[in-house]
């Protein structure tokens, strides 16, 4: 089971009452909904029908890793304002999506940024004096070790137990990322630009006329390089910047 998160983009047109959102919501991500029959597959004799480019199999607006994602500006209107049923993250000054126009990019860029210098700091100052780790696939990837053992091999490098044993990060294991896989060997300056150019796309972003802009082949994380992570922020990030601002833009808690 697997939460990631997706930003969807809607044309001007749609309203963003309960009813015609959820169903504009449905539409759009319809094409890339597992359960959508659209491809006959019989095995053993069995039938069934599926979505061989399927991605989720259902969502929620905002959700709770996911709620309150997009800033507002200020004075929005509250009728250009999306707020999901649940979530975390309640400051009123965020929301779960809206027009394009209430929403505020650049302050979400700007507030990433400036954490993220410290964030680097503390990282390396964790890291300083350890001889650079393996990553854990190659441990998984022996066929002598089972992934117990392959686990604890990585975690026993001593850069890794440096990280893992520094208490701020103890609750990164409930996310399942470890500050050696968002920083790694990053520069400072190229981790403060990641942090502010991943800012508004998700892990995944749905246009407006239906194309799924994603870092690799795979509905959600874990397969990206940061070659093609890079690369897929640029491209959202292009695309979200052009929007005008009537259009919509929703935050979902997509499950696969």
């Amino acid at each position: 089971m697997t939460h990631y998160h997706v930003l969807l983009a809607l044309p001007a047109d749609v309203e963003l009452t309960d009813e015609p959102l959820h169903a504009a919501i449905a539409s759009a991500l319809a094409p890339y909904n597992k359960i959508t029959p659209i491809e006959r597959i019989v095995e053993d004799g069995v039938e069934r029908w599926e979505n061989p480019v399927g991605k989720l199999d259902r969502f929620r607006i905002g959700g709770y890793e996911f709620g309150s994602y997009l800033p507002l500006r200020a004075g929005a209107a509250a009728a250009d304002v999306i707020r999901g049923a649940i979530g975390y993250h309640r400051d009123p000054t965020y929301s779960d999506g809206g027009r394009v126009r209430a929403l505020d990019f650049e302050r979400k860029r700007a507030e990433l940024a400036e954490e993220a210098g410290p964030d680097w700091d503390e990282y390396n100052t964790v890291i300083a004096g350890t001889p650079p780790h393996r990553t854990l696939d190659e441990f998984l990837n022996r066929p002598e070790y089972t992934p117990a053992q392959a686990h604890r091999e990585y975690r026993a490098q001593p850069r890794v137990a440096a990280i893992h044993s520094h208490r701020p990060y103890q609750g990164q294991l409930l996310v399942g990322l470890w500050p050696e896989d968002i920083i790694g060997d990053l520069d400072r300056d190229t981790y403060i630009q990641q942090c502010r150019d991943g800012a508004i796309p998700g892990w995944a972003t749905l246009t407006h006329d239906g194309r799924w802009l994603a870092p690799a082949s795979t509905s959600g994380p874990g397969d990206e390089t940061p070659e093609s992570f890079d690369t897929y922020l640029a491209e959202a990030n292009a695309y979200l910047d052009a929007l005008p601002g009537d259009m919509s833009l929703v935050a979902l808690d997509c499950h696969v």
